[in-house]
């Protein structure tokens, strides 16, 4: 349990609202009641305790602040939104999955000349198979390094503006360049075993000369 006075409150709010002049610019010394901040051990317990307090104005009382219901709305879009997001991923894993087979399909029939010339003189399989694999491989890792960067100008084009305000009241955490240079190099490992397993089972599957 922690009281704060009107002093800090009014430093709290400005820090929270730090990034976002228009909002903190308006907040004055005084305006911002004290108020006393209860920590529950059992958040489950919560509605009991709201319950029970709400309207004791004889113990002073004068409001219970109760954000429950805006805190699911804004989770609730933001898990659509993160469902969303995954099946765009799975769509999109599938349709480039179809694609390095048909490349790679297409690419073994057109040089089945050198390839056929290269078995006679006895090449390996393995050997003949390799330029292919490289192929889809450094086409996947270009793919990756083009998507690293898109990731880094959506941060710094969407992502910053249209949740400035979230980040502003601390509902979520911000998005930085140290998230975005996490996850690029499993993006980059996972272009690489997604393309180069992708073609050998092409290549074993489909290309038998």
């Amino acid at each position: 349990m922690t009281f704060i006075d009107r002093k800090e409150a009014f430093e709290q709010a400005k820090q929270t609202f730090k990034d976002n002049p228009d909002i903190a610019d308006n907040i004055r010394e005084g305006t911002i009641p004290a108020s006393l901040k209860v920590r529950m051990s059992d958040p489950e317990q919560f509605g009991a305790v709201l319950d029970k307090y709400s309207d004791r104005k004889d113990l002073g009382v004068d409001g219970v602040l109760d954000q429950r219901q805006l805190v699911q709305r804004i989770f609730s879009v933001l898990d659509g939104t993160r469902n969303a997001a995954f099946a765009i991923a799975i769509v999109l894993a599938v349709a480039a999955i179809l694609l390095i087979v048909n490349t790679v399909q297409i690419a073994a029939f057109t040089r089945r000349t050198e390839v056929s010339i290269m078995r006679l003189v006895g090449a390996t399989r393995w050997f003949t198979q390799l330029p292919f694999l490289l192929e889809s491989v450094v086409a996947a890792l270009i793919g990756a390094f083009l998507a690293i960067g898109g990731l880094f100008t959506a941060k710094v084009l969407f992502f910053d503006n249209a949740l400035r305000d979230l980040y502003g009241v601390n509902i979520l955490a911000r998005i930085g360049v140290s998230d975005v240079l996490f996850v690029s190099p499993w993006l980059i490992i996972g272009a690489i075993l997604l393309s180069g397993v992708t073609a050998y089972v092409t290549l074993r599957v489909y290309v038998r000369e």
